[in-house]
């Protein structure tokens, strides 16, 4: 009986996929016009939606089930290249406008040139930029329209930046300091995104486990009247309880994927500003992006309260304009701004005593940059010594329910074999 979908089916696919990549760089060229059309896109979408089925349909003939788990693989990979590489991009976009201010070079040149080379999307994205400056469309608006994705503390600094006339030290804050900061955070939420899908693979093997294979030992152990291990047993007694409570197990398990999702998202910045629990995760951050917006307001010589009010208009995240709001509101009704930043949680009280001292004596922008620095450095280093804490535990946790499993299954093979020899 042949298969409906054998290895010439499958071949197929993988060489449409080809023809058809092959075919748009023959029609298209390297154009950069085209990368926003939507027949290009749809082409190329295909195209590797092709490639990919025909690679992954192959290699089912020869791994099976596996093959499953090769394309979520696969799939993780290719997101995180995709991530990765758009994100590099955009850091070379940003270093080359820091060096253009830096050297008093026309934005709309460096943006033109940038668009000169690289990928087509990338190009296109720069030559969109380069057209918004030269119709006069301010950089922070230019940035956003031409869909370059920029984080909170980037977008924060680049329009404080703008309006204030720091462009300069700003964008070489979002591509030095930031940066830096994002590649500590990036590399250790890269490992427990790799250990959250190990974990819910190996949950999603368990659960099979449980389910399909420990019956089978116990029925067997129960026809030669044999006792089982006391490893099986636990296991038998976890199937047993899964079993019976089903209705609360399986949302957990449920609960686990959706927080696997979730910091995929938000590994790649795809997650919104104002996910749910999220304004609270990132409210440290937060507090970091509001003193650098003050301490370049301030020293430009605006008004604390003018940068609070402009802070609580174009802040990404609603839950901070809100309190950014109600500092305002504070403010303007004879509150001192220290101590309304400090009743809405955006400051420290021990951060609040260093800007007073530091204002009285004409050093508030330099205490607001220097808190800006010291607290994005803490908030990393507790941030490290928290996941490289924790990493190892819960590796040895892993490591524990696979010997389990291990131990169980050994221990009735081997009283099965010593039964019936």
């Amino acid at each position: 009986m042949t298969q409906p979908f054998g290895p010439a089916i499958w071949s197929m696919f993988l060489l449409l996929g080809v023809s058809l990549l092959f075919s748009v760089l023959i029609v298209y060229g390297r154009r950069i016009s085209v990368a926003d059309d939507v027949m290009f896109r749809g082409l190329v979408i295909t195209g590797w939606l092709c490639i990919f089925l025909g690679c992954i349909g192959l290699a089912s003939l020869m791994l099976g089930p596996w093959s499953f788990l090769l394309a979520g693989m696969t799939i993780v990979v290719t997101i995180v290249g995709v991530g990765q590489y758009r994100s590099a991009q955009r850091r070379t976009l940003l270093s080359a406008l820091a060096i253009g201010v830096e050297r008093s070079v026309p934005l709309e040149r460096i943006a033109n040139s940038v668009a000169q080379q690289g990928a087509r999307e990338m190009r296109f994205r720069a030559a969109m930029l380069s057209s918004l400056l030269q119709a006069g469309v301010p950089l922070p608006e230019a940035l956003e329209r031409s869909k370059h994705r920029l984080g909170v503390g980037e977008a924060v600094s680049l329009r404080i930046g703008y309006e204030n006339g720091s462009l300069e030290s700003c964008l070489r804050w979002s591509t030095d300091d930031e940066d830096r900061t994002r590649r500590s955070l990036r590399a250790m939420l890269e490992r427990y995104v790799y250990l959250g899908w190990l974990f819910v693979v190996g949950m999603s093997v368990v659960v099979f486990f449980m389910l399909k294979i420990v019956p089978v030992f116990i029925e067997l152990f129960s026809d030669f009247e044999m006792e089982l291990p006391a490893t099986m047993r636990w296991l038998a007694a976890f199937a047993d309880t899964f079993v019976g409570y089903w209705f609360l197990l399986t949302p957990l398990l449920l609960l686990l994927w959706g927080l696997f999702l979730v910091g995929v998202l938000s590994y790649f910045g795809w997650l919104p500003q104002d996910f749910p629990f999220l304004g609270r995760i990132a409210l440290p951050m937060d507090r970091v992006h509001v003193l650098r917006g003050l301490g370049s307001g301030v020293r430009r010589k605006r008004p604390v309260s003018e940068i609070i009010d402009r802070l609580a208009q174009l802040y990404p995240r609603q839950r901070v304009r809100w309190r950014l709001g109600l500092v305002g509101s504070a403010v303007r009704n004879g509150s001192e701004w220290t101590d309304a930043l400090l009743t809405v949680g955006l400051l420290r009280k021990s951060d609040a005593a260093v800007l007073r001292s530091a204002e009285r004596v004409g050093n508030l922008a330099w205490a607001l940059e220097e808190l800006a620095s010291t607290r994005m450095r803490r908030l990393t280093y507790r941030l490290t010594v928290g996941f490289n804490g924790l990493f190892p535990v819960l590796i040895l946790i892993y490591g524990a329910v696979v010997l389990l499993i291990s131990h169980a299954v050994m221990a009735s093979l081997i009283g099965l074999v010593e039964a019936l020899a």
